[in-house]
């Protein structure tokens, strides 16, 4: 390249400012965006590219200072995860991942459009007794060949994935009218009600399905999964082998769901909200790194209601802003008075719902409450999903910047559940990442959820970002995770780990104990506080 011009390394065809000189010396300083280069064979390869402008003391520009770096390996690596964290390994089908992103998409085309989606979940009827019979083999096979002719009910536009056993899910994309799911899904209960020929033996199934149509039976993949989950379990009550659309008399719950949002909205004046606390052990030394704080309501008819049951409610009625701000408050206050009492300060983490994440006066309820409490931000960890990192990308940044720059550290929970690059993460000032707990769940029975794993710990060790594995219930499931594996560059070992193996959920004065258990030397876990 010496005596070459600097243009020769970027591809001919470049026309976007990222991936031309020009473009990107007209945004100077530039710092490790993704671009490429073209070798002297003419190949195009990825690299972090970063540059700044030289200048005489009296402002005169002389030239640029650049730097890149081959990122050919990560990117490949990237490429191997995607495939493998986003398809069924039996069916090859896409999983749930996958599904979620595929949804997102039909979801905004039908908004763009004025059109209807549908959404089917399908549940095999009788599967168990296939593999009581023919054993888990032919069961296995079975499902290979019906999910063949899953695909071949629908269009290619259509996405069919595997949510897990012998339960499935299909997407309807661009439907013009509300019916024309109807056809489809006459056609999937025909061909799936064709016999199968296994291993020489003839089998026969059906299925039921439960159908949810956006946005008519809901606005998002929860509520449309919960509705054809509904519709699913009405056709199965109504002997199988047939579909039904959900209808809101389907929910006996209804009546529940308003007493319970009543109920709700007087928590606050009722003192009825608690928080629990879950620690964060290091894996190494099995001494707590961090204290998560978790929501428990202390219904005074149905006894302690976990968030599961409620946030989503919460959620809905727009009471997660007051429900939220309880719960940093309350936490930061509990992680003062252990200072107060003599613990080693240890940092607090606190969950932000996505409609928390987006309030405009975020900064300043975060900063005034912190003010309020006397706790220093950098003992403040807050969590956010992946999901919310990744929706609004720009204001994201932002808003993680100003909280990184006075001090406030960032987790990203859920990491893996939508897949997101961590290069594409790279961006975004944070300090540690959660794996999502699905993978956890399954990494020592799961060869392909093992390798995942090991591949995402590896990549983002290598720029530099602390891991949490969470939802650790089995000492085979650490075991795996101390003996993880991975060829490419980065420690695949873990840094931080939670779950009920080393400690349930407990209140704030039974986290004190297992303070006293470390300062006595003492590593912490489940059943010795």
């Amino acid at each position: 390249m010496i005596g070459e011009p600097l243009e020769k390394l970027f591809p001919w065809d470049s026309r976007s400012d990222d991936t031309n000189i020009d473009g990107l010396r007209r945004k100077c300083p530039v710092r490790d965006t993704e671009t490429y280069f073209v070798t002297k064979n003419g190949v195009s390869i990825p690299v972090l590219f970063s540059a700044t402008e030289c200048r005489e003391i009296e402002g005169t520009l002389i030239g640029y200072v650049l730097a890149s770096k081959d990122i050919t390996d990560l990117k490949n690596a990237e490429n191997r995860l995607l495939q493998l964290a986003q398809h069924d390994p039996l069916t090859n089908l896409p999983n749930r991942l996958l599904f979620n992103n595929r949804f997102s998409q039909a979801i905004s085309r039908a908004q763009r459009g004025n059109m209807f989606v549908a959404l089917l979940i399908i549940d095999l009827d009788r599967f168990k007794e296939v593999n009581d019979v023919f054993g888990h083999t032919a069961g296995d096979l079975l499902l290979i060949e019906i999910a063949k002719r899953f695909v071949a009910s629908v269009r290619e536009s259509d996405t069919v994935a595997r949510l897990g056993g012998d339960e499935f899910i299909i997407l309807l994309n661009d439907l013009t009218n509300i019916n024309d799911y109807e056809i489809v899904v006459q056609k999937i209960l025909e061909n799936i009600a064709r016999p199968y020929m296994v291993n020489a033996d003839e089998i026969n199934i059906t299925a039921s399905i439960g159908i949810s149509i956006f946005p008519i039976n809901g606005n998002n993949v929860e509520n449309l999964m919960k509705n054809a989950d509904l519709a699913m379990y009405s056709a199965k009550n109504q002997g199988r082998n047939l579909y039904k659309l959900f209808s809101p008399s389907m929910s006996t719950s209804i009546s529940e769901k308003m007493d319970l949002e009543k109920s709700l909205r007087k928590v606050l004046a009722n003192n009825e909200l608690l928080l629990f606390y879950q620690p964060v052990i290091d894996i190494s030394t099995g001494m707590i790194i961090s204290v998560e704080a978790l929501i428990r309501w202390k219904h005074p008819d149905s006894g302690v209601i976990l968030p599961a049951r409620f946030m989503l409610l919460a959620e809905e009625s727009g009471l997660i802003i007051t429900i939220g701000e309880w719960v940093l408050r309350t936490a930061c206050a509990q992680a003062v008075t252990w200072q107060k009492s003599g613990y080693p300060p240890i940092r607090i983490s606190v969950n932000l719902s996505e409609k928390q994440f987006r309030q405009k006066n975020l900064i300043d309820n975060i900063l005034g409450i912190l003010d309020e409490t006397g706790l220093d931000p950098k003992y403040l960890l807050l969590e956010i999903t992946e999901s919310t990192a990744i929706h609004d990308m720009v204001n994201t940044i932002d808003t993680l910047k100003k909280l990184y720059d006075r001090g406030i550290m960032i987790i990203i929970d859920n990491f893996g559940n939508g897949y997101s690059s961590l290069v594409y993460l790279r961006k975004l000032p944070i300090y540690a990442i959660k794996i999502d707990r699905y993978f956890i769940r399954n990494i020592d029975s799961d060869p392909e959820c093992a390798a995942i794993v090991a591949g995402i710990i590896a990549m983002a060790h290598n720029i530099n970002l602390m891991v949490i594995a969470e939802g650790i219930e089995t000492a085979e499931q650490l075991e795996c995770l101390r003996s993880l594996k991975w060829e490419f560059v980065g420690s695949p070992v873990c840094d931080g780990v939670q779950g009920y193996l080393f400690n349930l959920p407990v209140p704030g004065d039974m986290i004190e104990k297992l303070f006293e258990k470390q300062n006595n030397g003492e590593m912490i876990y489940r059943g010795n506080v």
